[in-house]
């Protein structure tokens, strides 16, 4: 595989208004992204950005970014776009889809995102970690997901719901928004239409489950922390100040 890491940023996001820009211990959220995804050493990196506010903050720290399309409706969209600007020669055959809002992710889960993509011959990969917490099961912002594996840590995903799915005593899987697509399958995903599920669950997804994609699942140790809100903002900076990364 030749991988790379595209990492959609955008100061759009209703919750917390120009996020990638925010700082975290002096350091704007999207540079703390891009270290944890050097950290993984597994590909080149890139930064799909959607205001030029995004690369102007970037350009001290010495990372790779692009100009997108603000109007874009995803995040999957707009890495697609970034990778048609950036790879017209098609180096890259594998793309790893880093949200912009993770700064606490470890390589742990890059890595196995990218190591499950060939367990199975997938269409693409995702990850998520066992839920501990009762709470959790039932609330409607973790996404949990299904899986049939096929080992004790890696599988296929069946189905992803803002409900606590499967029924009955067993282990529930939060999952974690991190992508791993060969490239034909992101072109794919990119050309198709919302589907009904992904629309109905708001669960973007679904739309490669309604479409006969297939997506393995690996599973992961820790969930890292996803920064939609000051509070978690918050949480994070406090993380990343105990663990002094």
């Amino acid at each position: 595989m030749k991988p790379i890491i595209i990492i959609p940023s955008r100061l759009q996001a209703t919750r917390l208004p120009n996020k990638p820009l925010a700082l975290l211990n002096g350091i704007p959220l999207i540079a703390h992204v891009v270290r944890r995804a050097k950290e993984s050493n597994v590909a080149d990196i890139l930064v799909a950005a959607s205001n030029q506010e995004i690369i102007d903050v970037l350009a001290p720290y010495n990372i790779q970014a692009i100009l997108t399309d603000p109007n874009l409706p995803s995040g999957s969209d707009r890495i697609q776009q970034a990778l048609d600007k950036f790879d017209k020669a098609k180096k890259y055959d594998t793309i790893i889809n880093l949200q912009g809002d993770l700064p606490t992710i470890n390589k742990e889960c890059i890595e196995g995102a990218l190591n499950a993509l060939t367990a199975g011959d997938y269409d693409l990969t995702t990850i998520g970690a066992a839920i501990n917490n009762e709470a959790d099961k039932n609330n409607p912002n973790i996404v949990k997901v299904a899986v049939s594996f096929f080992d004790n840590n890696i599988g296929k995903a069946l189905y992803f719901s803002r409900a606590p799915i499967p029924w009955g005593k067993g282990t529930m899987y939060h999952h974690i928004g991190l992508y791993v697509y060969k490239r034909e399958a992101l072109a794919k995903f990119t050309q198709l239409a919302p589907s009904p599920l992904e629309k109905q669950e708001k669960l973007e997804q679904l739309r490669a489950l309604e479409n006969n994609m297939s997506i393995g699942f690996k599973v992961v140790n820790t969930i890292p922390i996803g920064v939609d809100t000051l509070e978690e903002l918050q949480k994070a900076e406090k993380y990343l100040q105990q663990h002094k990364i």
